[in-house]
């Protein structure tokens, strides 16, 4: 590891683990490589049912390990984290996802600089592809919700003042859209997103959720109707109909595909996790997180 500088503030690395040895082991192992002289790396183990926590800590002696009582999910687990980061002074903290590898070993030294160079800088992302090459991310704003989205959400750091003054993952949401509300909230505290796409890493994505069928698509299709109800409250309601239908095509087609399959089971699970999240959806109210 190189040396320590005055320019090398402390970097927490925060990812959660849930009964995901391979894909975390992996994470880590590209992790380790990083040149930067000055990161931590902390593990969430969120109530796995196997030993792996206890066999990524015995191959990775130097990571921080803690694991929770119970099944806490996404964005409680991440917050779990970053009040661990914030207590032992991190400067800046990276959250980023468990099904992630090839990180650039100056991946940090440049993501510091950018912060450096502008204050108002509060959220950093990189160029981000996917286990086969593709480019998943690569700086140009993509708009979501009528939000321009120019960092992946995959995995981006924070500066730490930023959690203190905009607040943390909003834990209603459970898992989907908490980053896009996150970096609304930033936004109107007068921060700035910047993507960096000099260094990059690649994210498997649905490591962990592609396994599971009701929790994920319930939790997506609630999600939009309570992000459009709280962010979007200003737009024409064609618009809202139209974002509404585009973000519901994946949901359509993981129906279509089990039922040409002839998976019925899991088409009927599908079926009612989308069901009950519409339903959620339009009569859930948005709330915050509880002080």
């Amino acid at each position: 590891m190189a040396k320590k500088t005055p320019h090398s503030p402390l970097v927490y690395i925060v990812m959660r683990n849930r009964d995901a040895f391979p894909l975390t082991k992996t994470a880590l192992a590209s992790l380790s490589k990083l040149t930067y002289p000055n990161y931590r790396i902390l593990i969430i183990d969120d109530g796995s049912r196997d030993d792996s926590a206890d066999r990524l800590k015995k191959i990775f002696p130097n990571i921080e390990l803690t694991k929770t009582q119970k099944y806490l999910e996404y964005c409680k687990s991440f917050n779990l984290g970053i009040k661990h980061a914030l207590k032992h002074k991190a400067k800046f903290i990276f959250l980023v996802n468990n099904d992630t590898k090839d990180f650039s070993r100056n991946y940090l030294e440049r993501i510091v600089e950018t912060f450096q160079r502008d204050k108002k800088i509060g959220l950093v992302g990189s160029k981000c592809f996917d286990y086969k090459d593709g480019v998943r991310w690569e700086g140009k704003a993509k708009i979501k919700f009528g939000v321009p989205m120019d960092t992946p959400t995959e995995g981006f750091i924070v500066k730490s003042e930023t959690f203190k003054k905009v607040g943390l993952l909003n834990e209603n949401l459970v898992r989907y859209f908490e980053d896009l509300d996150f970096i609304v909230r930033l936004r109107k505290k007068g921060y700035k997103t910047k993507p960096v796409t000099s260094v990059s890493f690649a994210h498997l994505g649905g490591g962990t959720s592609s396994k599971q069928i009701f929790i994920p698509n319930y939790y997506r299709v609630r999600n939009i109707f309570l992000f459009i109800k709280r962010h979007c409250a200003d737009k024409p309601i064609a618009w809202k109909i139209n974002t509404f239908k585009t973000n519901m095509i994946v949901h359509i087609n993981r129906l279509k595909e089990a039922f040409e399959n002839k998976e019925f089971l899991k088409f009927i699970k599908l079926l009612i996790s989308i069901l009950l999240g519409l339903i959620a959806g339009v009569f859930s109210p948005w709330r915050e997180n509880d002080e």
